[in-house]
C-alpha cells in the first residue's frame, strides 16, 4: 500500500487517481507555475496528492498546520500566497 490512514490502505493507483484529480482542479482554478499555494490542514492522503500534484505543476507551496484562524490568515499573508486550499477533518477542500 502507498497509505495506511484510519486503518484503510490506498494502493499506489488509487493515490495516481487522487494526484490527477488535484492537477485537473489546479488546472479548473486557474493555478498556474510558480504561484505560491497555502494548503491548510492535517496529513491525509488527500493531503500527499495535493502536495505531489503541486510540485508536479511546479508551485510554490506553504504549508500551514495552525488551527488558529487569525494565524493562519497572517502566514498566509506573510508567504504571499495567490491560492489557500484547506483540508478538512473528512479530507475535503475548500
Amino acid at each position: 500500500p502507498a497509505f495506511i490512514w484510519h486503518d484503510e490502505t490506498m494502493t499506489y493507483d488509487e493515490l495516481l487517481f487522487l494526484v490527477q484529480n488535484w492537477l485537473a482542479i489546479l488546472d479548473k482554478h486557474h493555478i498556474v507555475k510558480g504561484d505560491v499555494v497555502a494548503i491548510c490542514g492535517t496529513c491525509t492522503p488527500r493531503m500527499c496528492a495535493l502536495l505531489m500534484a503541486l510540485f508536479i505543476h511546479e508551485n510554490i507551496v506553504v504549508p500551514i498546520v495552525s488551527v488558529i484562524p487569525s494565524l493562519k490568515e497572517k502566514y498566509i499573508q506573510t508567504a504571499e500566497a495567490k491560492f489557500s486550499i484547506e483540508l478538512t477533518e473528512n479530507d475535503q477542500y475548500t
